[in-house]
């Protein structure tokens, strides 16, 4: 009988640890309750991206972000850009806490091949982006690559 009750209390220290996270106990941090607001935000950046209008878009993102590119730049960089979004569609959410989430989008483009045939290819793809809550409103964060400075 010693050797049965060794076993369960193996078993239970075994599982006990796997059973705490089922039920939270490491489960990611739950969406914020205006989570509406979040994709409601999200669509709109992407709808003024299509529509051309990044002059707009730029109050989308996060204010650290503004504070380092102006509204002009941002705009000529997104409105020139060889991919020609078409439609996007929130797809779905995560968040590491209550102010910070990363939101899947789908969304379709066409990319001119050939100038000289003026062909265009649709595609579609996934798109991940990061987002931040500031003061309550939701801004984009959008990734940057860090150009090492050169060494003297």
């Amino acid at each position: 009988m010693k050797t049965g009750k060794l076993y369960l209390a193996r078993l239970c220290a075994l599982l006990l640890p796997l059973a705490l996270a089922a039920c939270g106990g490491g489960a990611a941090v739950k969406a914020p309750a205006n989570d509406s607001a979040l994709e409601k935000r999200s669509v709109e950046r992407w709808n003024l991206l299509i529509a051309h209008k990044a002059d707009k878009a730029y109050d989308y993102l996060s204010p650290g972000t503004r504070s380092t590119e102006t509204r002009e730049k941002y705009a000529a960089d997104m409105n020139n850009r060889p991919v020609h979004w078409q439609s996007v569609t929130y797809v779905d959410r995560k968040c590491d806490d209550p102010d910070a989430c990363t939101l899947q989008m789908q969304a379709t483009y066409s990319v001119n091949m050939s100038a000289r045939m003026g062909q265009d290819v649709q595609s579609a793809t996934l798109v991940w982006e990061r987002w931040i809550r500031v003061n309550g409103q939701w801004y984009y964060l959008p990734e940057r690559s860090i150009t090492p400075s050169p060494k003297h």
